[in-house]
């Protein structure tokens, strides 16, 4: 496992730490969100961390990928067909990888208040540009609002701001959907208490 710092002053080693602790309710969250939505055939989790929902997701027969960029030396062994290295700040387009350029479900759970401001309008074509247009496809999503702490959170925005980001390259905010599925998070015993605070449904 490699020491060198890789951003917001983490190395591999306590990022893989950090996040362990996480796996286990990050599923929760994404069973509770099939529960609602359904599968969808494929999918892509921006900033998917240890990959771990991809994984899963896989595992069930979804044709999965995740981006992050961060890499580590998991057990797992990256398989380079469906995890992809890379810096969000900068443009990502899935069809530079693979045969796929556009899925019907994109995760993106607190990641884009790590983005800074010069690059959210980058950041946020990434997201939207790869959902797959009417075929009901969604986007689930969750960023840290104002005030609310973490490390490097440089772009911690109300809800308002996304939601005006996303409408404006053609997303629907799902207003019921998301209320049913914060009620669903908030009631499965996670310590991500945040996740439901934050979370935001939209459709394409």
């Amino acid at each position: 496992m490699t020491d060198d710092k890789l951003y917001d002053g983490i190395t591999a080693e306590s990022w893989r730490e950090e996040l362990e602790v996480h796996r286990f309710w990050n599923r929760k969250h994404l069973f509770a969100l099939w529960s609602l939505i359904g599968t969808h055939s494929k999918m892509l989790d921006i900033g998917c961390g240890l990959g771990d929902l991809v994984m899963m997701s896989r595992q069930l027969g979804i044709e999965a990928y995740g981006v992050d960029q961060l890499v580590t030396d998991d057990p797992w062994k990256w398989n380079q067909d469906w995890y992809f290295s890379h810096d969000l700040r900068q443009p990502f387009s899935l069809s530079q990888f693979t045969e796929v350029a556009v899925v019907n479900l994109v995760l993106c759970w607190e990641v884009a208040e790590h983005i800074p401001d010069d690059n959210i309008n980058v950041f946020c074509d990434t997201v939207c540009n790869h959902l797959e247009r009417d075929t009901n496809s969604i986007l689930a999503f969750t960023a840290a609002h104002p005030g609310q702490g973490g490390t490097e959170h440089v772009s911690g925005r109300p809800a308002t701001f996304w939601k005006d980001q996303f409408h404006s390259r053609g997303l629907t905010f799902l207003e019921e959907k998301t209320a049913r599925l914060a009620l669903l998070w908030s009631n499965i015993g996670s310590p991500l208490w945040w996740l439901s605070s934050n979370l935001m449904l939209f459709e394409k």
